[in-house]
């Protein structure tokens, strides 16, 4: 179709816990095949333990704010305050929440 890119789709069946999750995104990582979208499972654990926050503290996801600040001004925009910050660690937002709560 003219396009420089494929998009491709995979199914991690191992969210039954965090870690096996995880371990599948960094061994994607290591076979220089990072997944550029992913979600975390929903697992409701103390903040350290959170798919999420584990998946930035092992280098899993790279902060959006240059981006957000330029080509993805947009999307910012569109996102109320609160919703960023459920998925800001450190100052540096790394992802989009899919629940935007408007209101």
């Amino acid at each position: 179709m003219g396009k420089d890119y494929v998009v491709s789709f995979e199914r991690i069946d191992d969210t039954e816990t965090a870690g096996g999750y995880i371990d599948r995104l960094k061994q994607m990582k290591r076979d220089n095949a990072p997944a550029d979208i992913f979600t975390t499972p929903p697992l409701s654990e103390s903040e350290d333990n959170k798919p999420y926050t584990k998946c930035i503290n092992r280098g899993l996801c790279e902060p959006l704010d240059e981006y957000l600040k330029g080509e993805g001004k947009a999307l910012y925009d569109a996102y109320p305050e609160n919703n960023l910050k459920t998925v800001t660690r450190n100052g540096h937002i790394y992802g989009v929440n899919g629940a935007v709560y408007i209101g």
